[in-house]
């Protein structure tokens, strides 16, 4: 049995991490300077073969901090009242989309990735060929910014966007067309869309900046954590 619950939307900076925009090597680096936070909203839709229309949408916190980064999922009190409520729970089970996420970028270039569990004071490292299976796509770019910078060497520089310093790009091919606003000074895509040509796939996100300068409590609490790897969760 596994005790790991994946369930996980396919986002933004995933797809594009990915390959769903033709790029070249992805070599940009990003070394922050500044703790900031940023609120993510997630929403796609599509329709399928039976006509019928499905829409998604999610929101999590992303907390940039130097060399670190942590995603937060946001869920309705409700549900973290049921949670608490809940008598027992197992140890080894939890659900990888409602877990904080954690993501470093070591001195060496490697990215190091692990799972937050709060509820049971546990930090579980995700090896690097295990990175698929959690959905996660290893790059420390697309984590940081929501998309890697050298995608805009393939698209079209359409103009100054709102707010100050932030760029329109856009690209459009036989799939479809994507669009992206991006803030030059804080480095992250400010907002993405990903539409198809023939209108049935959309998809799209936006970041909205929540503090600058404002450390997280959540970066000292995963070192004070037990450490356990993702194999102590497979059967």
């Amino acid at each position: 049995m596994t005790y790991l619950v994946v369930k996980q939307m396919l986002c933004i900076r995933t797809l594009l991490c990915f390959g769903l925009l033709t790029v070249g090597t992805l070599s940009y680096s990003v070394s922050a300077q500044e703790n900031s936070s940023y609120k993510v909203e997630h929403y796609a839709m599509s329709v399928g073969r039976d006509g019928i229309k499905r829409e998604t949408s999610y929101s999590e916190n992303l907390y940039r901090q130097g060399s670190e980064l942590i995603y937060v999922r946001n869920v309705p009190t409700s549900s973290s009242k049921k949670k608490e409520s809940h008598g027992h729970h197992d140890e080894r089970h939890f659900d990888s989309s409602l877990t904080p996420q954690l993501v470093t970028l070591k001195k060496n270039g490697e990215v190091a990735f692990a799972f937050l569990d709060l509820e049971n004071k546990t930090r579980i490292e995700v090896s690097k060929t295990e990175f698929n299976s959690v959905g996660f796509s290893g790059s420390w770019v697309g984590s940081y910014s929501l998309v890697d910078p050298a995608i805009f060497k393939t698209m079209v520089k359409k103009g100054p966007g709102q707010p100050i310093n932030s760029v329109w790009y856009e690209q459009v091919n036989d799939k479809g067309i994507t669009r992206i606003l991006w803030d030059e000074k804080n480095k992250i895509a400010l907002e993405v869309e990903l539409s198809s040509k023939d209108g049935l796939m959309k998809k799209r996100s936006t970041a909205k900046l929540i503090n600058f300068n404002d450390k997280n409590p959540l970066f000292t609490t995963a070192n004070n954590l037990n450490m356990k790897v993702i194999a102590d969760y497979r059967d």
